[in-house]
C-alpha cells in the first residue's frame, strides 16, 4: 500500500496466525473509521505520491548568540511556567534564572500539568502515603518555614500544590509518599 500517514495498521490474532488490515483516521476522508484497502486509499485525495528526500547535507553552523543588547526581552509568561518547576534551572535561551527567594504561583495550565504528573506517578506506584505523624513533622519543620509557603493557601508557591496536615493524600502533596518539595527539601 501507499505510504500514509492518516492510516492506522491493524494486526488481528486468528487461530490461523495474524491478519493485517488497515483503517483510515483521517475525519475528512469519506472513508474514515472504516477498514481500507488499496483501492480505496488510491480514490482518497488526501495520499500523496512519495518523493525523493533530498541528497544529504551537513547542517550549517549555528548562529552565534546575540550581544545582550539585541536580544528580545523575555516573555513574561514563559518566565511564570518555568518558575518553580525542574525547567528554572535549565540554561534556556534568554531566559534568566527566576528569583528562587519569593516565587509567584505558576500558570494554571503548569499546576494542573504538574498535579496530572503527581497524580500519575502516585498511581504508578500504588498508592503509597505518609503516616501522619510524618506528614505534620514534614509540614510544620519544612514547609511552615518555607518562603515559598502561602499560609493563607496553604499551597506552596513553587508548584502550586496543597499542604498541609490534611488527611486526605489527594489533596495534600505531602500525604503523598511519591512527591516531593520542588526546592528538595523533604
Amino acid at each position: 500500500m501507499k505510504p500514509c500517514l492518516r492510516r492506522q495498521k491493524l494486526i488481528t490474532r486468528t487461530p490461523e496466525g495474524e491478519a493485517t488490515s488497515f483503517q483510515c483516521v483521517n475525519r475528512n476522508s469519506p472513508a474514515f473509521a472504516q477498514t481500507v484497502n488499496e483501492d480505496i486509499c488510491a480514490g482518497c485525495p488526501f495520499i500523496k505520491e512519495p518523493t525523493e528526500p533530498p541528497p544529504c547535507q551537513d547542517k550549517p553552523p549555528a548562529p552565534p548568540p546575540l550581544p545582550p543588547s539585541e536580544q528580545k526581552p523575555v516573555d513574561v509568561e514563559v518566565k511564570e511556567l518555568i518558575k518553580g518547576t525542574v525547567l528554572e534551572d535549565m540554561p534556556i535561551d534568554g531566559l534568566e534564572k527566576a528569583d528562587k527567594d519569593s516565587p509567584e504561583y505558576p500558570a494554571i495550565s503548569m499546576q494542573l500539568w504538574l498535579y496530572k504528573e503527581a497524580l500519575g506517578r502516585w498511581k504508578k506506584a500504588g498508592y503509597p502515603v505518609r503516616t501522619d505523624e510524618e506528614v505534620r513533622e514534614i509540614h510544620a519543620t519544612k514547609c511552615k518555614n518555607c518562603s515559598w509557603f502561602d499560609a493563607e493557601k496553604s499551597r506552596c508557591k513553587g508548584c502550586g500544590c496543597k499542604v498541609s496536615v490534611g488527611s486526605v493524600a489527594i489533596f495534600n502533596k505531602i500525604k503523598m509518599a511519591t512527591e516531593h518539595c520542588p526546592k528538595g527539601e523533604w
